[in-house]
């Protein structure tokens, strides 16, 4: 059984815990849990001399740092190769997930290429699908 003790910041709670050993409750202590929350990546493009976005991922993390995460995922992916293909980075959504949304704008010149991406996360999946059958 735990419960919550303290929020120290928005990536952890203290909590206290009842450590057990065999069935026999050996003691309560404190200890720290990490938060996660899910985080949806979004680029901002413009299409047809339209300006829209579409979401790329949908990535599990502990709050903090979501520009450089969000960034860092799209040069991962090889969609960017440069910070200067980004016009804007910001926090969209609705309230009260807002925070869990980050948006790249991309400056207006900049192609790009989804249909990479797309392929790149169907092959994982379907790696991953083959390990699993054959465990």
């Amino acid at each position: 059984m735990a419960q919550t003790v303290t929020k120290l910041k928005n990536e952890e709670f203290e909590i206290i815990v009842h450590r057990f050993a065999a069935n026999n409750w050996v003691k309560t202590e404190t200890d720290t849990l990490a938060v996660e929350e899910p985080l949806e990546i979004r680029l901002g493009l413009t299409e047809n001399g339209k300006l829209t976005h579409k979401t790329i991922s949908i990535t599990m993390r502990t709050p903090s740092d979501d520009f450089e995460l969000a960034a860092g995922f799209l040069f991962i992916e090889g969609i960017l190769q440069s910070k200067n293909q980004i016009a804007d980075i910001k926090h969209c959504g609705k309230f009260p997930a807002q925070n869990n949304t980050v948006r790249i704008d991309l400056q207006e010149n900049t192609e790009i290429n989804l249909k990479k991406l797309r392929t790149q996360f169907l092959y994982d999946f379907e790696l991953r699908r083959v390990r699993q059958n054959l465990a």
